[in-house]
């Protein structure tokens, strides 16, 4: 791990214990809207945002209320507005594009135009006539050729701008079809994931296993949300690590993930969530500061599949149903609907 990433991790770590700390003394949840907040104030308050929250008071249910309400306006608002952006530079990419082609398009009719009237002189002339002639086609001849190379240099730098735009875009997707913390997918990009999968033929059966790690609240209680989100890290992380690159992963709550594996019957879906239990069970927290280790780490899962012309919605109810049983034979196992 390179000392940039190490310092990295330290300083969001040191951000992160003040906001869980600011927020426990507000009485108010470390849930995504609240944290969000608390973190951006550590991080890079925004002097507006931050006299906003100055202004807050009352019970904990009107303080969360502000929060929701400075979520929207400060850390909503700001992607809409980087999408925003990111669309006028399209407007104005395609704005220069198109002027730049038309504005060829005169010099060239223009040309066809002198040619035309060039024509009837070559026939009528000779000797020096014919000369100036022939001289004055030369010079309109270098100023469509000039015109053609200015346009060709333009094209070249609007698809360099395109492909720059591209990798914009597919970043700003990324980080909003993503969790924040754990980086696996979000419930917009397991959509989005799930619509890409469904174009393709071969990909039904598709095994849906909905995993939730057992009596999480208790790392949390016990321990604190850092720790919580720590184990949430760790589980999603070895799931990715044992699943194929053509799987689908994503945390689909708070500490429920949902995989899709496409042409996977469910009974060999179940298999795989077995081998992936078994992985997650040998995991192992330890206290900061000290060799003591934390409550085991387990998982439940439910599995189900997904048939051609079924929804995902049809395929999660079925596999929160074979969820549940699981939770009901003591957790830390696999059920199958």
């Amino acid at each position: 791990m390179s000392e940039q990433i190490q310092e990295t991790i330290k300083e969001s770590g040191h951000i992160s214990r003040q906001a869980m700390a600011w927020l426990r003394d507000l009485q108010l949840p470390a849930d995504p809207v609240c944290y969000h907040v608390a973190y951006e104030l550590f991080h890079r308050p925004n002097p507006e945002m931050k006299q906003r929250v100055a202004q807050l008071h009352g019970t904990p249910d009107e303080m969360y209320e502000g929060f929701q309400q400075i979520y929207q306006d400060f850390i909503t608002s700001k992607q809409e507005n980087n999408l925003r952006q990111f669309s006028r530079k399209i407007d104005n990419l395609a704005n220069r594009t198109l002027f730049n082609v038309s504005d060829t398009q005169i010099h060239l009719k223009a040309y066809s135009g002198t040619l035309e009237e060039i024509q009837p002189l070559l026939e009528a002339t000779s000797g020096d006539a014919k000369i100036n002639v022939i001289s004055l086609l030369i010079n309109e001849t270098e100023k469509v050729h000039r015109h053609a190379e200015s346009l060709e240099d333009k094209l070249k730098l609007a698809t360099e701008e395109i492909k720059a735009l591209q990798e914009e875009h597919l970043q700003f997707k990324d980080k909003v079809n993503r969790d924040p913390l754990t980086q696996v997918l979000n419930r917009s990009g397991l959509q989005e994931a799930f619509e890409n999968l469904a174009d393709e033929d071969n990909c039904y059966p598709m095994a849906v296993l909905l995993a939730d790690i057992d009596h999480f609240k208790a790392f949390n209680d016990e321990h604190g949300h850092l720790i919580g989100d720590n184990v949430l890290k760790l589980v999603s992380a070895t799931l990715k690590k044992y699943i194929k690159r053509s799987d689908i992963l994503a945390r689909f709550g708070g500490e429920e993930f949902l995989l899709l594996l496409p042409h996977t019957e469910k009974e060999n879906g179940a298999v795989v969530a077995e081998s992936l239990r078994k992985r997650i069970e040998k995991l192992t927290v330890k206290k900061k500061g000290s060799d003591e280790y934390l409550r085991r780490i387990t998982i439940s899962i439910g599995v189900s599949d997904i048939q051609q012309e079924q929804s995902l919605t049809d395929g999660i109810d079925r596999a929160d149903k074979a969820l549940y049983r699981s939770k009901n034979n003591g957790r830390n196992c696999v059920n199958i609907v």
